[in-house]
């Protein structure tokens, strides 16, 4: 889309946001932002809202110190400082993640950091400059038992303790990490700790030995571009749907790094490097996707996801409910209809950790049955939407 026709339909900041990260990539000239501020008003307070939303204020950041940019003071300074404490708690993560790594591998476990500021090195060449919140650690899913100790030793507590100590095949089976908090003098970090890439309710449910090779774990093993296009499109695409324009933008870093290379994803649906292509032409100005080449479910779910960031005002997650809807859309037959409606029905209806920490039953089967109503008083009190 031009930025001319985003600025008329929807604001001129969602318009000089994505003009920003045009930029960044390369796609046009610093000039245009100058051009673009010259002769549109735009709301300050509402651009830096938006950039929080979309989680992209570090190459904002980075777009906006190129001293030749007449964008506000304001805004820049704001920037500038959410950046100077962004790129501190990044290095901070990155410590505690080599620290954890080696705490762990004293022990003899093998894990391998993920996404954070490992994908960040790849794919933007700098730890600070992608926005990011969480250490991201890949693991066996059989160290689990063994990990946990070492964690709670070291101040992180786990999410849904109880869950996963009453009922352990159960969780496992049901999620795809678990995940750790910190909250003392260092501050607040979660980590999160994934044995799968994602659950089993979407539309791709490989493991991370299938997606890239049976020594992923080794010490000896980097990631590369093209394992960083696998393991993001299925993380950005096929588990998330875009939840933001970051998300965009680090599969647009890696399609431009790698060539386009969408004919190395493996078992990875091609429907979901097609939908990434639609976006990242889209909303970036990137790639040459030809629309009409493409299936009409995927331009479906492409134009719904677009319209919903370039809407999008706070940071949000797409709800399961969407998110079963796009697995129905990019099925490609009916049996694959099929399953994806069995497998998001039993998901819907799998106790969680909320279930199990809210009341005591004794058996997984008097949870499973309760647990139709526990949906029925989130949708009766407006709080359906997640599987939380």
């Amino acid at each position: 889309m031009e930025i001319e026709v985003i600025k008329n339909r929807y604001n001129p900041e969602i318009a000089l946001l994505l003009l920003c990260c045009r930029v960044f990539t390369g796609s046009v000239n610093a000039g245009a932002i100058n051009d673009f501020i010259a002769g549109t008003p735009v709301d300050w307070a509402h651009f830096y809202q938006l950039a929080a939303a979309h989680r992209i204020r570090p190459v904002l950041h980075a777009v906006f110190s190129d001293t030749g940019i007449n964008a506000d003071t304001g805004v820049k300074e704001r920037l500038r400082s959410f950046c100077m404490s962004h790129t501190a708690f990044a290095l901070k993560k990155c410590n505690e993640s080599e620290r954890l790594t080696a705490l762990l591998a004293e022990q003899g476990i093998t894990v391998k950091t993920y996404k954070g500021s490992d994908f960040a090195k790849v794919a933007y060449g700098n730890i600070s400059l992608r926005e990011s919140a969480d250490i991201d650690i890949m693991i066996n899913q059989s160290d689990l038992d063994r990990i946990i100790p070492i964690m709670e030793a070291n101040g992180f507590m786990m999410d849904d303790t109880l869950y996963y100590r009453r009922f352990r095949k159960r969780y496992l089976s049901a999620e795809k990490e678990a995940v750790f908090n910190y909250n003392a003098e260092k501050g607040f970090m979660q980590a999160d700790l994934h044995y799968r890439p994602s659950k089993y309710y979407m539309n791709y449910t490989g493991t991370f030995s299938e997606m890239l090779d049976d020594g992923y774990l080794l010490a000896s093993r980097r990631f590369n571009e093209y394992d960083y296009l696998k393991l993001m499109l299925v993380n950005s695409a096929v588990a998330d749907y875009f939840p933001d324009i970051r998300s965009v933008l680090d599969l647009a870093m890696m399609y431009q790094k790698t060539g386009n290379a969408a004919g190395n994803l493996g078992d990875i649906p091609v429907v979901y490097s097609q939908l990434s292509s639609l976006l990242i032409k889209d909303l970036l100005g990137m790639g040459a996707a030809d629309e009409k080449a493409v299936p009409e479910s995927v331009r479906s779910v492409s134009k719904a996801l677009r319209e919903r960031l370039l809407t999008m005002q706070q940071k949000q997650r797409v709800s399961f409910g969407k998110a079963f809807y796009y697995n129905i859309r990019l099925s490609e037959n009916i049996a694959q209809k099929m399953s994806a409606v069995r497998r998001a029905i039993h998901f819907a209806l799998t106790p969680n950790g909320r279930d199990i920490d809210s009341h005591y039953l004794p058996f997984w089967t008097l949870y499973y049955l309760s647990r139709p109503f526990r949906l029925l008083v989130k949708a009766a009190t407006g709080k359906a939407g997640t599987n939380k």
